[in-house]
């Protein structure tokens, strides 16, 4: 898994794909649209019924479609979307994790570790450091 991210870390901020092997593509286009406002919004305090609401779907059309669409539910998704944006600021940032966690719309730093533990397996900082000693290795592998 690893040596899979090496060529993402040398990519700018703004140009990395985020999700990237997820379903992405899909004739949903309200469904799309809301992946969009997510992408675009990571740091937004908006339930899943409240951007529902804002797209005029109830939160369980809203799940429904969702899940049918890119295979999982929207809090799964903005989760992963949060984990990734997470993943390239550790990567190419100063950005204390503490920053890094009220970028990404966490009151507090746990709500970060705990999520990384849950999706990687790993602490924000172990990934880091994991990273940067990559980044800065020889690519003689």
């Amino acid at each position: 898994m690893q040596r899979n991210f090496s060529h993402e870390v040398r990519k700018p901020y703004e140009q990395q794909r985020y999700l990237e092997g997820m379903n992405e593509r899909h004739p949903d286009e309200l469904i799309a649209q809301v992946q969009f406002w997510l992408k675009n919004n990571l740091s937004a305090e908006l339930s899943i019924a409240e951007i529902a609401s804002q797209f005029a779907i109830s939160q369980r059309t809203l799940t429904r479609r969702f899940k049918q669409a890119t295979g999982l539910s929207p809090n799964q998704y903005w989760r992963k979307l949060k984990v990734q944006a997470g993943q390239e600021l550790l990567a190419n940032s100063n950005l204390s994790i503490n920053d890094i966690a009220l970028e990404l719309g966490f009151n507090h730093q746990a709500l970060l570790n705990k999520l990384f533990a849950q999706e990687l397996g790993q602490s924000p900082s172990e990934y880091r450091t994991l990273v940067r000693k990559k980044l800065f290795s020889s690519d003689s592998d």
